[in-house]
């Protein structure tokens, strides 16, 4: 072989590797043991204390337990051996269950032996340490046969059976016999409707291949539109940019900002401008505005972890811009009060109350809509939690990093209060779904990006920076705020004048 040659094949077979960059920490997938138990079960019917309750009437309704063959193959068709595999029936009103695991062929067999009386059998598989599973209902036709119903999955072993998985299920049987092949998927997002974040969204969010074409406020009502946005922008960052001191620290900002166009180049807008402020103050928070400006805190910096927890946190309120959840918050608020004017109003004039009652009756309904709002306002932070995961992982930072920050918070300031009275979900749910989505929906990438000495550098330039200076008393909200600010507010104070407009004739 000639050197040249020599040369061209040590390059071939170098150039799939990617090169570790100094200073890097990668986090792989996890890999979960596989399952353990027996590759086949024999049941006797007399053995089973369900049946032995069953009456003579029960006996003859459904139908006699078959044989059930499982066998599990992976994306590729080859076998997934250790797959766990769970045998339910329903036997009259009672059910009984059976555990095994598939065997190095990826089969695991179910035999009972005089079972009568069974009105389904339900078949489940799992794997990943239970944060992927699958499955689906097998009932009895009247001619001795068994249908295929309600194929589905869930992502983790405690959440609720959704979607639609048909086309990873293929059902043979004969007499006696029921012969399943499962498909065993990296991702969730292989089955045919999945249940995916926001239910309305759900088929639009799940295009992973499909991010940065995608678009993701396809069917939201928006009263706003790009200029007014823009507007607002403006506004909210001349209210903002007098209340925080900047840092102009470039090794600070430049950092946050590459950080930034990373996101914005893996999001669903890659094109999309943003405006970056870094500001001093110790809050741990960073919040956005309609327009695209997005304001990072250097308590931000300082509390997380590694720059995968800082990314997740950019990502997040990247989010919030790409789906124009300012202006969708404020378009949702508008309505929500102008029926609650109505609604007020009108049960004055039902119930004839004197003025100072039907400002109490204009005021509860205002309240009724605002915790109503609030629904709203979850909605969008769960959005951005699952949109921003996304770009992570299409970034290549590790896609759980939102989660873990969450719970560096919650570590911090104990636990959040309950979700249904609060804008934003519990730190609890974001943490479950944050890891949940990740492993169970996107699709495992070889390595993470976890964290760089770069970050380390940058946080701790951050924490040898002077103390910030204190806000003014009026301004201290603005900190640690609800950071959607947008015409909202401005509504507000316009339907409350309007109130008192109406009710001075009472």
């Amino acid at each position: 072989m000639n050197r040249s040659l020599a040369v061209l094949l040590v390059l071939l077979v170098a150039a799939p590797l990617p090169a570790l960059a100094a200073g890097e920490t990668w986090r792989r997938p996890e890999s979960f043991a596989p399952a353990e138990g027996p590759a086949e079960v024999r049941v006797v019917g007399d053995e089973v204390p369900e049946v032995r309750e069953l009456s003579r009437r029960q006996r003859r309704k459904g139908g006699e337990a078959p044989i059930v063959v499982v066998d599990v193959v992976d994306d590729s068709a080859r076998p997934a051996p250790g797959t766990a595999v769970r045998i339910g029936l329903k036997i009259g009103g009672d059910r009984a269950f059976w555990e095994g695991a598939t065997d190095r062929a990826g089969r695991f067999v179910f035999r009972p032996e005089g079972i009568p009386g069974v009105k389904r059998v339900d078949v489940d598989v799992a794997w990943d340490g239970a944060t992927k599973g699958l499955g689906v209902d097998l009932e009895p036709e009247r001619d001795g046969s068994w249908d295929l119903e309600k194929p589905r999955y869930r992502n983790t072993a405690a959440s609720d059976w959704e979607g639609d998985c048909g086309n990873l299920f293929e059902m043979g049987q004969e007499p006696g016999r029921v012969h399943l092949r499962v498909t065993r998927p990296s991702t969730l997002l292989a089955c045919r409707r999945v249940e995916y974040g926001l239910d309305r969204k759900s088929d639009a969010l799940a295009q992973l291949d499909d991010i940065g074409g995608r678009d993701v406020n396809e069917g939201d009502k928006n009263f706003f539109g790009p200029d007014d946005e823009a507007k607002m922008g403006v506004e909210a960052a001349n209210h903002f940019d007098q209340q925080f001191e900047r840092i102009d620290d470039p090794a600070i900002t430049g950092y946050v900002q590459r950080l930034v166009e990373r996101i914005v180049a893996a999001s669903d807008t890659p094109d999309m401008p943003v405006n970056l402020r870094v500001v001093h103050t110790d809050a741990v928070n960073a919040f956005a505005t309609a327009g695209g400006n997005v304001y990072v805190f250097t308590g931000l910096i300082a509390a997380a972890e590694n720059e995968a927890q800082l990314a997740g946190v950019l990502a997040h309120e990247v989010s919030h811009v790409v789906a124009r959840h300012v202006t969708e918050g404020a378009s949702r608020q508008m309505k929500q009060q102008a029926f609650a004017l109505i609604a007020g109003l009108g049960l004055s004039a039902a119930a004839d109350l004197n003025r100072e009652d039907t400002e109490k009756a204009v005021m509860a309904s205002m309240a009724g809509a605002g915790l109503y709002g609030m629904k709203f306002g979850r909605q969008a932070e769960t959005e951005a939690d699952l949109l921003g995961s996304q770009y992570l992982w299409k970034a290549g930072w590790d896609p759980e990093a939102i989660a873990n920050f969450f719970a560096v918070l919650e570590r911090e300031s104990g636990p959040s209060p309950p979700g249904w009275l609060s804008t934003h979900p519990t730190h609890e749910r974001r943490i479950e779904n944050g890891i949940h989505w990740a492993r169970a929906f996107l699709p495992p990438r070889e390595r993470y990006l976890v964290n760089t000495t770069e970050f380390e550098a940058v946080k701790r330039r951050v924490q040898q920076l002077p103390p910030p200076k204190k806000l003014p008393p009026a301004e201290t909200e603005a900190a640690g705020f609800a950071p959607l600010y947008s015409e909202t507010h401005v509504f507000h104070d316009v339907a409350l004048r309007e109130f008192g407009s109406l009710l001075g004739d009472r």
